[in-house]
């Protein structure tokens, strides 16, 4: 089966929600808001892109999920991370 190609999708500021967006439900409390620019179902995982101000994620969700959602390119979401942990390191500062 060959892969789907994202193609690079944009949409004005008005449809963008903020961080203080009200969702569904959720615990997560890193959210940032963003366009999905690509969704690909070619797999039982779909792939998942979003831009969210100058960063792009890209997540594996079920497809089942991402079906039920109706995520298309071009839709307003928020992203949620939760990790039970996460390491900030400084780089070794030459001396």
């Amino acid at each position: 089966m060959p892969a789907q190609v994202c193609k690079e999708h944009t949409a004005s500021a008005h449809r963008l929600p903020t961080a203080d967006t009200a969702v569904a439900d959720g615990s997560a409390r890193n959210r940032s808001p963003g366009i999905m620019t690509c969704v690909v179902h070619d797999g039982v995982p779909a792939q998942l892109e979003i831009r969210t101000g100058t960063h792009r994620i890209v997540s594996l969700a079920g497809r089942t999920s991402a079906d039920e959602l109706g995520l298309e390119p071009g839709m307003a979401a928020i992203t949620s991370v939760k990790s039970a942990d996460v390491v900030m390191e400084l780089p070794q500062q030459r001396r």
